[in-house]
């Protein structure tokens, strides 16, 4: 039958020896990436949620505009970063099937830290510049979750999928809880921007280890491959 020994011996386990599970699982370097890479998306997505509206809310009432007006703003270009991300989600989970796993989580990265560092720099939430950020944003946003979930799903051994799961959401939820502590404290104390850079670096970290993991593992394949003389 389905009810394995297996299964009930995991309904007795305690929700610590899960976690510590699914932590001990992290040794593999692509499970490693798939949490980080869930820290950072879900660090993207209430970032760009509530701080940029935020921004723009703040930055048109400053300037004259009525509360209707800026709140109406601040979601025509919410909107144009979350239609852009709906459009792109099946990219990457077509680009995902096409090359390497890795490869794509580290192209996801790569979007998302390019367009949050590039909304940083945007001096005014008005014109040309604030329109191409949030695009690029919405594919890397959109990029960094579904690349995360395809790399995890992979990646998971089956004796232990659901401890890996549970600790992947983990990783995503802890990340809510600090960027929206630290992303606030940021906006107040330093700029608007500010939440900006903070998960521009959260995927800058993503990107590296990513690329770098690539390399390696693509080095290993073909040492293993290359035909002996």
């Amino acid at each position: 039958g389905l009810s394995g020994s297996k299964n009930d011996k995991n309904k007795h386990e305690s929700y610590k020896t899960i976690l510590f599970e699914g932590f001990l699982a992290g040794k593999d370097p692509k499970i490693a990436l798939s949490y980080f890479a869930s820290f950072a998306a879900r660090g993207d997505s209430v970032v760009i949620t509530l701080f940029i509206s935020l921004w723009i809310t703040q930055y048109e009432r400053n300037h004259g505009t009525s509360s209707e007006e800026a709140t109406s703003q601040a979601g025509v270009i919410s909107g144009v970063c979350q239609t852009v991300a709906l459009v792109s989600a099946p990219v990457f989970g077509i680009l995902a099937d096409k090359i390497d796993k890795t490869l794509c989580q580290t192209i996801a990265a790569c979007i998302a830290t390019i367009g949050y560092m590039f909304l940083f720099f945007v001096q005014e939430p008005r014109g040309a510049p604030i329109y191409i950020a949030v695009c690029i944003v919405g594919i890397g946003e959109i990029g960094m979750i579904v690349s995360s979930q395809i790399l995890i799903a992979s990646s998971s051994p089956p004796d232990t999928r659901g401890a890996v799961s549970g600790f992947f959401s983990l990783a995503g939820s802890i990340s809510v809880l600090i960027s929206t502590k630290l992303g606030g404290y940021l906006f107040d104390e330093w700029k608007e921007t500010a939440p900006f850079f903070l998960v521009g670096l959260y995927n800058g970290v993503v990107m590296i280890f990513g690329l770098i993991l690539y390399l390696v593992l693509r080095r290993k394949q073909n040492t293993t491959t290359a035909p002996f003389v």
